[in-house]
């Protein structure tokens, strides 16, 4: 019997921004990131496939199949420190939210809709407070805890560094080991070994019926020219 293998990245967590604008501009102007009362508006894409195991016997081919989350977020920087830009507060917003299901192979076009709980989802905002790109509070509506994560990894998606470096990092998807290279003005952020305290591995006393779970999230940011 085939074990079937669950890769399963944390939704939030593995969330993907793609900005419809310019959202910072090259190194050394780290002040000028996220202008004081400019919001800048992205599309996110989140998908969670099932993998079979690998490898396949011969003459067969693997397939992913699973489901995606597709919204538009407005990110605003309500306050920024006069002694320390890359301390401040950010205004976050979703809107357009709603569930596709699609096999892993199919195109954004051949994607469909499928009615969920998303399609009454908030969009009340939520309130994040930086310092030194490190989230340090957040504050939120009383909504659906999903709904609030939802943003939250938004939020995570803010911390970011010029500077490369190894680190322990705090987001939505708990604490991770986090490697941030830097090359011209592009950023890579590689989150790895993340442990939630709400979310733990499950194992069954039947091994082959015991998924893995493997976490990890990969976020490339370039920095555009004004």
């Amino acid at each position: 019997m085939a074990r079937t293998r669950l890769l399963l990245p944390w939704l939030l967590a593995a969330l993907s921004c793609l900005a419809d604008s310019v959202i910072s501009p090259p190194a050394p102007a780290p002040s000028r990131q996220f202008e004081l009362g400019t919001t800048y508006k992205y599309s996110l894409q989140s998908d969670v496939f099932l993998n079979e195991a690998a490898p396949r016997p011969a003459g067969k081919t693997s397939k992913s199949v699973g489901y995606g989350l597709r919204a538009a977020a407005a990110v605003t920087c309500l306050w920024k420190s006069p002694q320390d830009p890359l301390n401040r507060l950010f205004k976050i917003e979703l809107s357009q939210v709603h569930l596709t299901v699609v096999p892993a192979d199919a195109p954004e076009s051949g994607r469909s809709e499928h009615a969920s709980q998303w399609d009454a989802a908030s969009q009340l905002p939520l309130y994040v407070l930086q310092q030194s790109n490190e989230i340090v509070k957040v504050w939120s509506h009383k909504e659906s805890p999903t709904s609030v994560n939802i943003k939250k990894a938004v939020a995570s998606m803010l911390q970011y560094q010029l500077t490369p470096e190894d680190k322990q990092q705090v987001d939505v998807s708990g604490r991770c080991s986090v490697s941030f290279k830097t090359e011209r003005n592009t950023i890579r952020k590689h989150k790895t070994l993340c442990t939630h305290p709400d979310k733990t591995q499950y194992f069954n006393p039947n091994h082959i019926q015991s998924p893995t779970i493997l976490t990890k999230s990969t976020s490339l940011y370039e920095l555009l020219p004004d």
